[in-house]
């Protein structure tokens, strides 16, 4: 493998790392640039063979641990009276958690709505994304951990300016367009003009794109589409065009980042997670019901799945998931017994199960299908019933809702199995 391929490696798989973190696998890589290179030059060859050796035992970057947890967080912009950006002062405009496995190099990202009203440390009640104004890195990292009620092991921290400098130098990103957006907020240097329908956006349009939020879903569109944007940034990074302009993505960034993650730990992640594709990223948005205190408007958070998704995200809980998801069954075996008891497998594995009849035709092998935002719910269902049957999957927004028609390849395992 070449210096150039091992470079192209790493781009590609820490894009996919912050792609499920937003921010972060950009910044890794360019974290890994500042920290290897010098003026925007290789690092020699003992530190590029120090490289190799790194890559190829990951394992022992992360003494004792089988998760990390990262906060992913990208800085908003505030504007002098002569439309000078600085970041002094400034709150956060994206928060993500992302939680890698080590040991199934699966990724999981859970995004933090930035008016989630939260306590924070020493400063009361406030919005999450006021942490960073109060304490900057420390204190946001505090306040995670106590509202998540986890321990956060790492951070990466790009200011907001960079990402656009780096969609135009990829140039730019493919992305379909949901609707028509027009929006303009002179004050905030924020000047959104998209038609709807697929087209390929330069980084200025994107970065309006990722920060759109007014519409009837809010800030939970926008954080749904940032997730959507950094999935197809991913997937841009992984084109082997790309690898010809690591270095200039190197020397781009390696200025607006901050880590504390250090070169070999990035380098290992690379390596245990390089072949992770995007649609494999599980990613969910933090609930909360709108409230207004003393004239401002907050998210209040929904505590019980707020737990859920932490329990099911960032702890690796698989059950926490099952919580999530309403599986109806259907008797297509004219029996009512085994359909019983296909609902207590489903229900002892934490589904919300709901006994709805008989199915319309009776079914020699079982039949699974479903709706929502995670194939996977799919297949966990079919674990639960212990098939090999693939279940139909329709792709949306909502939550997963699973449809089983019991078929008579159940009745023997029910008769065996259920009560006597």
């Amino acid at each position: 493998m070449t210096r150039t391929q091992l470079f192209r490696r790493v781009v590609q798989a820490l894009g996919l790392i912050i792609l499920a973190t937003s921010l972060t696998g950009m910044g890794a890589v360019y974290y890994i640039g500042h920290r290897w290179s010098g003026r925007g030059h290789f690092a020699p060859v003992t530190q590029t063979q120090e490289m190799f050796e790194v890559a190829f035992h990951p394992e022992a970057l992360f003494p004792g641990q089988t998760r990390v947890n990262i906060l992913c967080m990208g800085l908003d912009r505030n504007w002098t009276n002569k439309d000078e950006p600085y970041s002094r002062g400034t709150r956060t405009d994206t928060m993500i958690a992302a939680s890698l496995d080590l040991l199934s190099q699966r990724v999981h990202a859970l995004s933090v709505p930035r008016d989630m009203r939260v306590e924070i440390p020493r400063h009361g009640f406030s919005k999450i994304n006021d942490a960073y104004r109060f304490g900057g890195t420390d204190l946001t990292l505090e306040t995670v951990d106590q509202f998540l009620g986890i321990r956060v092991d790492y951070y990466v921290l790009v200011k907001l300016g960079a990402m656009q400098q780096f969609v135009d130098k990829i140039g730019g990103v493919p992305v379909d367009v949901e609707k028509d957006m027009d929006y303009e907020d002179k004050w905030g240097h924020l000047f959104i003009h998209l038609k709807k329908g697929p087209q390929i956006l330069n980084g200025q349009q994107m970065e309006g794109y990722m920060r759109f939020r007014h519409d009837a879903e809010s800030d939970y569109g926008r954080m749904r589409r940032q997730q959507q944007v950094l999935k197809a940034i991913l997937a841009r990074l992984q084109s082997p065009s790309i690898a010809v302009r690591v270095p200039e993505l190197i020397d781009l960034f390696s200025k607006n980042i901050e880590t504390n993650l250090t070169r070999e730990q990035i380098l290992g992640l690379a390596r245990m997670f390089h072949q992770v594709h995007p649609e494999e990223v599980v990613a969910e948005s933090l609930p909360g019901r709108d409230r207004m205190l003393d004239g401002i408007s907050y998210l209040e958070p929904d505590e019980r799945r707020v737990k859920i998704l932490v329990d099911w995200l960032l702890r690796g809980e698989e059950t926490a998931a099952n919580r999530l998801t309403t599986v109806r069954v259907l008797n297509g075996c004219r029996s009512r017994p085994t359909a019983i008891w296909v609902a207590q497998q489903l229900e002892d594995q934490e589904f919300h199960v709901i006994l709805a009849g008989r199915a319309r035709e009776e079914s020699a092998v079982t039949q699974i299908e479903g709706r929502g935002r995670h194939p996977d719910a799919g297949q966990r269902v079919a674990a639960a019933l212990q098939t090999e049957v693939s279940p139909r999957w329709e792709q949306d927004r909502q939550d997963s809702v699973v449809t089983v028609v019991v078929g008579h390849d159940q009745v023997p395992r029910a008769r065996a199995n259920g009560p006597t």
